[in-house]
């Protein structure tokens, strides 16, 4: 974006505000999704809900026929509240209610189970409605870096597994049948091998379910992971990293998965999570310069920001890369701090950009991944959110917060 297109930005919509690139962000869903359904026909691409919950936004990228991957009550209903239906619903995640259970039981969502206490609630629904309810199983795999908190283990002897004990009960069981398998090893993943080795130990246990239990799966779901742009906070350059090629994670997860899938009769669903590599590289964050402190004990000046970590909450995780949109030639190095009363409240240290002065906007970027979902009121109000198309037409996604939009909380204990 321009110095032009950021003033007027600001002067239609004020500061702080989230900007999303649209056509950006889509055209990398789109890249995606035509990319895993040219190796493999049957698979499906599902958003996650959780890393940007804008429902404007989701609801463009449901208009490609995307699937919703949900972790809640309360995503499950924003999906349904858009459009999508049951079926196209991709529910995971350690904590889900009886009453969303039995929704999504009924409405045929793939329901991947972390725990056995879920699979043994999911029996008694299937129970009482007179039905056979069909479960995935997350598992936990031997991966470095894997979040093992999740998922059923699959370590040696993969016969005495914790995963294959329950594929056990599910398989014995008269009110479930084992439809698929999921797996999340991590997040902000660049390392393609490690991709690879999450297939191969799918593959494997697929393979292991059919040749025991004689199950072929409906569906297999790798999770999402892939990286988006920005460097993690303390490595030595703070320089945007390059997006990761959809077409080499789609080639590693399917290689591993090739032989598997190539030999079931019944062609299972190829499930893609994708979250941060589609939102993050496509959001930023406008502020505005409220004052610039002079440096002491040696350092750089501070930029005081009317935007801190309660707008973009990963900044203590992340150096989000920093834009200013001017056409001065003097640069100067800065640290850039937010609007609060926290020591804590620190955007980025020694950036160089072109001179600031009050008044003065900047974009940090690559924020659009779960900075918006994770953003809180606390001090101030939760920035407004901003769609920017090709064409460099502004929209509201989500308008900012106020006091009038918030006066139930604020009121909520006076009475007249």
């Amino acid at each position: 974006m321009d110095e032009e297109s950021v003033t007027r930005l600001v002067r239609e919509f004020g500061s702080p505000v989230y900007v999303i690139d649209i056509t950006g962000l889509t055209d990398r869903f789109e890249s995606f999704q035509r990319t895993a359904r040219q190796l493999y026909a049957n698979s499906e691409v599902a958003i996650s809900y959780k890393t940007n919950p804008t429902a404007a936004l989701l609801l463009k990228l449901h208009q490609f026929s995307a699937f919703a991957e949900v972790v809640s009550k309360p995503e499950f209903d924003l999906a349904r509240r858009l459009g999508v239906a049951e079926c196209e619903i991709v529910f995971n995640g350690p904590a889900k209610n009886d009453g969303v259970l039995r929704d999504a039981i009924l409405g045929g969502s793939q329901i991947n189970c972390d725990h056995f206490d879920e699979i043994k609630r999911i029996e008694k629904i299937a129970t009482s409605e007179n039905l056979v309810a069909k479960v995935g199983l997350r598992l936990s795999l031997p991966t470095k870096g894997h979040f093992s908190r999740f998922g059923f283990s699959t370590d040696e002897p993969l016969d005495r597994s914790e995963a294959a004990m329950i594929a056990r009960y599910v398989v014995d069981s008269k009110s479930l049948s084992l439809g698929g398998l999921h797996s999340q090893i991590g997040t902000n993943v660049r390392d393609l091998d490690l991709f690879r080795h999450q297939g191969a130990c799918l593959a494997t246990f697929a393979e292991f379910l059919k040749s025991v239990f004689g199950v072929e799966l409906s569906w297999i779901n790798v999770g999402g992971g892939l990286a988006s742009i920005a460097p993690a906070v303390g490595t030595d350059d703070a320089t945007p990293l390059e997006l990761p090629d959809v077409g080499d994670y789609c080639k590693a997860v399917y290689g591993a998965l090739k032989n598997y899938l190539s030999n079931c009769k019944n062609d299972p669903v190829l499930f893609f999570e994708p979250g941060r590599t589609i939102f993050g590289p496509f959001g930023a964050t406008l502020t505005t310069v409220l004052g610039i402190r002079p440096s002491a004990h040696n350092r750089n000046a501070a930029v005081i920001c009317d935007a801190g970590v309660t707008a973009i909450p990963l900044s203590s995780q992340f150096d989000f890369p920093v834009h200013v949109p001017s056409r001065k030639s003097m640069m100067e190095t800065y640290d850039f701090c937010g609007p609060t009363c926290m020591q804590r409240d620190q955007l980025a240290n020694s950036r160089t950009v072109p001179k600031l002065e009050v008044g003065d906007s900047i974009l940090f970027y690559g924020t659009g991944g779960y900075n918006i979902a994770l953003a809180n009121s606390f001090i101030n109000y939760r920035p407004g959110i901003v769609g920017w198309d090709s064409a460099g037409r502004f929209e509201w996604l989500r308008k900012p917060e106020t006091f009038d939009s918030m006066k139930d909380l604020h009121m909520a204990d006076f009475t007249e």
